[in-house]
């Protein structure tokens, strides 16, 4: 039901512009032989949420098809997401002439296609048209209907559209790439969709894990590689900048300043939970301060609160589910309420908590929880990775916080 979603998701093309800004070696602006058309997202007018990250997904697609061909010069879809942003444009559902014709001369093209996408059972449709930029005027409309499950053949009629439209003459071997899919996998073609759309919401975690399930899905899937293999690089170098910064931070973390609450809490900012080396200093670093009892604390009307204890609530949520650590949880819970009563965070927490551990137990079996979690585990994305790898650490935390609790 999502392909047709797909298909008319996103013709983000742009023939004219070369790579983003069109600027040759010495910085000089040269201008783009051929025609310039821009291929904005589709509309999705099927009232289903989960086609709209396809438009991405087909703008992208389109412009690797289109990509070489003879006369044709394609934007990239960074710069046009860029443009939506800056137009604000990003979330509206329609573009309408004005900001069309705006959206045209700012990706420096002659002509803007535009469009909508409807599923109705197994069934889909898309409608395209092509706008003069100069003018705001339809110069020619264009129908494709199918199958949902013929999606791709309906990517390829558009691409083919694009090229009759434009009178560009291919060569066999423009042809014979044309002819060729990137894959055949749907699975694999939405996860890459929603991917493009988690990189550029800046969810970059989010978007490798995307990535990695169109691999999943389909192995071959040449796009989604090198889409993940880009975001590695992005987020290695985040990372180093986090750990540099919390490395610093840990430095000048004094519990006997009068800052220490503060201070402790900017540095929690700083350790990433999806990074293993963070995610363990962090750990480490909170079951210090407990065993040490050198806690941050900071009074209030209400009573003396915690950012530690705030951490330490967070950290286990994890751990509802693992019938291992039940009471463990009421322990903690216990120690947490007794060292922030102040603190309205820590009840409403444990209780929910205490919820869904007693929901758990009512209906479902030990054994199935355990295998529950094993599949959880089994099946984990990246961003979770961290805390599976130091799940027997977390689980100490919360049986010292359950100890101190005792006593």
């Amino acid at each position: 039901m999502s392909r047709l979603s797909t298909v008319t998701a996103a013709l983000v093309v742009s023939i004219g512009l070369m790579l983003p800004g069109g600027a040759n070696a010495k910085g000089k602006k040269k201008k783009a032989k051929g025609t310039t058309l821009a291929i904005s997202y589709f509309d999705n007018n099927s009232n289903d949420t989960e086609l709209d990250a396809l438009k991405k997904g087909l703008a992208d697609m389109l412009i690797t098809d289109l990509s070489g061909m003879p006369g044709l010069n394609l934007v990239e879809r960074s710069r046009l997401e860029d443009i939506l942003k800056e137009l604000k444009l990003s979330k509206s559902r329609v573009v309408d002439k004005k900001s069309a014709v705006k959206m045209g001369k700012l990706l420096a093209a002659q002509y803007l296609m535009v469009g909508g996408y409807t599923v109705s059972g197994k069934k889909m449709r898309i409608d395209a048209r092509l706008l003069k930029v100069g003018t705001g005027k339809v110069v020619i409309a264009h129908k494709v209907n199918g199958n949902k499950d013929d999606f791709f053949a309906m990517e390829k009629e558009l691409a083919e559209f694009v090229i009759d439209t434009l009178k560009l003459q291919l060569t066999f071997k423009d042809k014979t790439k044309l002819r060729r899919n990137q894959t055949q996998s749907y699975t694999a073609f939405l996860a890459y969709s929603q991917g493009l759309d988690a990189k550029d919401r800046g969810k970059y975690d989010k978007a490798k894990a995307l990535f990695q399930r169109a691999l999943d899905a389909d192995p071959n899937y040449k796009a989604a590689k090198t889409a993940r293999g880009k975001l590695d690089v992005v987020l290695d170098k985040h990372t180093d900048a986090r750990r540099e910064g919390a490395a610093k931070l840990l430095g000048k973390l004094d519990p006997k300043s009068k800052t220490f609450a503060t201070d402790y809490s900017m540095l929690m900012m700083r350790l990433d939970d999806s990074d293993p080396a963070s995610y363990k200093r962090k750990l480490k670093l909170i079951i210090t301060l407990i065993k040490t009892n050198q806690l941050p604390l900071q009074k209030t009307n209400m009573g003396m609160t915690s950012p530690l204890v705030d951490s330490v609530l967070r950290i286990m949520a994890f751990y509802v589910g693992d019938p291992a650590s039940d009471s463990l949880i009421f322990g903690a819970c216990e120690w947490a309420i007794k060292t922030a009563p102040g603190s309205h965070v820590a009840g409403s927490m444990c209780k929910s908590y205490r919820l869904q551990i007693d929901m758990m137990k009512k209906h479902t079996t030990p054994d199935q929880r355990v295998k529950d979690r094993a599949s959880a585990k089994k099946n984990a994305i990246a961003p979770m990775k961290a805390k599976w790898t130091y799940e027997a650490l977390g689980r100490k935390l919360l049986a010292l916080c359950a100890k101190k609790a005792r006593k």
